[in-house]
């Protein structure tokens, strides 16, 4: 990524202007690092969930979920150990586990959209305090890239109809995987699971919709 480099000599002797344009871009720099990082997460959330989906609704990729284990475990073969395995393995801690691991992602994507909004209205007041420092004309464009310019040139129609996509896609799957969970609980009269479910579920469902809130009623990204 191209580094902002300011001298005394570029802006005079205002070297108020040469700190708070250094850190301005070191500033972008974290804001693109933590957008990476929770398009990264958002990813591996809708992964787990159609991992869990699958493995939820069907039974042959149960068995290779544990074939999988016993592999970690170092039992080799398909025999009378992984069958053994398979009967004392509680499914439902592993459910669990798998169900906390998708709320702990939304979580972090939930973290990191927050953060990241914050860092984008910081980076919009440091440029207007550039633009006064350096006295710039209200026809120049330099420091305005993360405010008026971004504002102006970057669609935010088909951003907002996109992200939208995005959250009610994440979304539905979310709420489909936590009520499928539910549903076998119910079916297989497993209360411990349900409560403890329920719980880590309802979690996860209020992370994504403060999410959802983070992405659809605050300025950038």
């Amino acid at each position: 990524m191209p580094t902002i480099r300011l001298h005394h000599r570029d802006i005079g002797n205002d070297t108020s202007a040469t700190l708070i344009a250094e850190h301005y871009q070191h500033s972008f720099e974290l804001a693109y690092k933590y957008w990476r990082e929770r398009n990264r997460l958002f990813v591996a959330m809708l992964g787990m969930l159609g991992f869990m989906a699958v493995i939820s609704t069907r039974s042959q990729a149960g068995s290779l979920l544990v074939i999988g284990i016993a592999n970690a475990l170092g039992v080799q073969g398909e025999g009378g150990q992984t069958a053994a395995i398979q009967d004392s393995l509680p499914i439902a801690l592993v459910n669990g586990v798998l169900l906390g691991v998708i709320a702990m992602l939304v979580f972090l994507v939930y973290q990191r959209t927050r953060y990241l909004k914050a860092l984008y209205a910081y980076l919009g007041e440091l440029e207007s305090e550039l633009r006064n420092l350096l006295e710039l004309p209200e026809t120049s464009i330099a420091f305005t890239r993360e405010s008026d310019f971004y504002r102006k040139h970057s669609g935010v129609f088909a951003a907002h109809v996109l992200g939208a996509a995005y959250l009610a896609f994440g979304g539905v799957a979310l709420a489909a995987v936590v009520l499928l969970r539910l549903y076998q609980d119910v079916q297989l009269s497993s209360s411990a699971s349900f409560v403890v479910e329920l719980a880590i579920g309802s979690v996860a469902i209020l992370f994504f919709l403060g999410y959802v809130r983070e992405e659809m009623w605050r300025k950038r990204p």
